[in-house]
């Protein structure tokens, strides 16, 4: 995605320059979020990929009705994938800065950058240093609508000069799905690693999308022709100049329909990356679904445990009973007792169920 006319952008871009390099096709960021839009920057989101690099395995994602999130052990990093994908020309590069929120928390933050011609989904590792485990927030709903929880803002910044490398880091780091296919499955789940492997194959298939790519699949046969006599052309300097002048005319023209298919491309990865971790999770041993549980839980835990001592007092020390004069009312703290495990346990049973019984 190389641009003709480097400098068209000075300094830092504010949200003004932000959507002027959206409008030019110089900048996509997919699915885009106008409260995500900062001054001088963009907020982004986390998907469910959260990876340790302490136990090289993904952090069990938790879920209720209410939030989505990971608890991120002491002393560990991890690397969390975003929901957006971005893709910048050769006039721009960026910054990656931790949000206050986020670091008021506990989380530290590595910094990274954005180089310039980048396209697809980022990763940004995020570490806990202190001495206790971290609970970081992935979603939440809020009067029914799912608000995402910003973590990093990328800053974007103009250059007056062509760079002289690209950029070869891959985007998404696909190498690291690839090793945790077989990892932590279930001897029952054992079938459906195959399934794994068809959605890290979909996965690819998204990052080879380019916008370059996106841009030849609206060639008309006429644009085909001029596309082959450009290939044609030996000698290399005049080849990449020819083509990439020629690819900039191809990209203003098609800008609607390519934003369009980077946007949809987006949503899919996303789609593919959340439904990984879903079963990736879901073919997890019982041992590992069973400690999920209990940090889920781990309040719903904590009242069973109250309510079986105070049970315990109420049947095998009539002493204490007779002594705080409650004797007469034993039968109702026996009911009241037996209440409240009932009112703390029954909202677990259905998890309790998919941890020992789902072994379709």
């Amino acid at each position: 995605m190389t641009s003709p006319y480097p400098g068209t952008y000075r300094g830092i871009l504010s949200d003004r320059k932000i959507t002027e390099a959206r409008e030019n096709g110089d900048l996509y960021i997919a699915p885009f979020d106008r409260r995500q839009l900062q001054p001088t920057g963009y907020n982004l989101t986390p998907t469910r990929f959260f990876y340790s690099t302490t136990k090289k395995k993904f952090l069990p994602v938790i879920e209720n009705s209410e939030e989505v999130y990971v608890i991120v052990d002491k002393n560990d990093t991890v690397l969390v994938r975003t929901r957006e994908s971005v893709a910048v020309s050769s006039s721009l590069s960026g910054a990656f800065y931790s949000k206050v929120k986020v670091v008021s928390e506990g989380f530290g933050h590595v910094s990274t950058t954005l180089d310039p011609n980048w396209e697809g989904q980022l990763l940004i590792s995020l570490n806990n240093p202190t001495n206790k485990r971290l609970k970081f927030s992935i979603e939440k709903k809020v009067y029914g609508e799912t608000i995402y929880n910003s973590f990093v803002t990328l800053e974007f910044t103009g250059l007056d000069s062509f760079p002289l490398d690209r950029s070869d880091n891959p985007p998404g780091r696909l190498d690291i799905l690839s090793s945790t296919i077989e990892k932590n499955i279930s001897t029952f789940k054992r079938k459906q690693v195959d399934e794994l492997r068809q959605l890290l194959k979909d996965l690819h298939e998204c990052e080879d999308q380019t916008i370059e790519s996106f841009i030849i699949n609206h060639f008309t046969p006429e644009e085909e022709q001029a596309r082959e006599e450009i290939y044609a052309i030996r000698d290399n300097q005049q080849f990449y100049e020819t083509w990439n002048t020629f690819l900039e005319q191809k990209k203003r023209k098609y800008l609607r329909q390519i934003q369009e298919d980077f946007n949809r491309n987006a949503l899919k990865s996303i789609e593919i990356i959340n439904t990984y971790i879903d079963k990736k999770q879901k073919y997890m041993p019982v041992r590992v679904k069973f400690l999920s549980f209990c940090i889920k839980n781990r309040y719903h835990l904590f009242g069973i445990l109250i309510s079986v001592i105070l049970g315990l007092c109420t049947f095998f020390s009539d002493e204490l009973i007779a002594k705080l004069s409650v004797l007469e009312n034993l039968d109702i703290l026996h009911i009241a007792s037996l209440t409240c495990m009932g009112y703390i346990i029954l909202p677990i049973l259905k998890d309790l169920k998919d941890i020992f019984f789902d072994m379709k």
